[in-house]
């Protein structure tokens, strides 16, 4: 009789364990393909590698204040559906910012890991 409730225990124990595994790793894949926080905002300053922008009202609370955030080779700038370049852009453009990470508690914030730049305008 011991004998037949071992197996049975040990099955139910792997089923849970294999059940909180996939959980796991689907949580974690639904987390990076995310693509983190994005958020609406109009620049005010641009340079080679860098920009200041400041959010717009129709923000939550916390990202209408001035950010400024560093743009790399692995920031992608868009506008409509169109790969375009940091020289694209120019004070007063409406944009949105996609981001991971942190939020630097500085005056202007920073963001970490900017991935994406949408360019809202209607022309280029």
């Amino acid at each position: 009789m011991k004998e037949k409730k071992v197996p049975v225990f040990v099955c139910v124990i792997c089923s849970l364990l294999a059940s909180v595994l996939f959980l796991g790793i689907g949580y974690f894949k639904g987390l990076s393909a995310s693509g983190g926080q994005t958020f609406y905002a109009t620049i005010a300053d641009l340079g080679d590698s860098y920009m200041t922008v400041r959010g717009i009202e129709e923000n939550d609370i916390n990202f209408r204040g001035d950010f400024r955030l560093s743009v790399d080779e692995d920031t992608e700038i868009m506008w409509r559906h169109t790969d375009i370049g940091l020289e694209d852009l120019e004070p007063g453009d409406r944009i949105s910012v996609t981001f991971k990470g942190g939020v630097e508690e500085t005056s202007p914030a920073g963001l970490e890991d900017v991935t994406q730049i949408l360019l809202l305008e209607d022309e280029l």
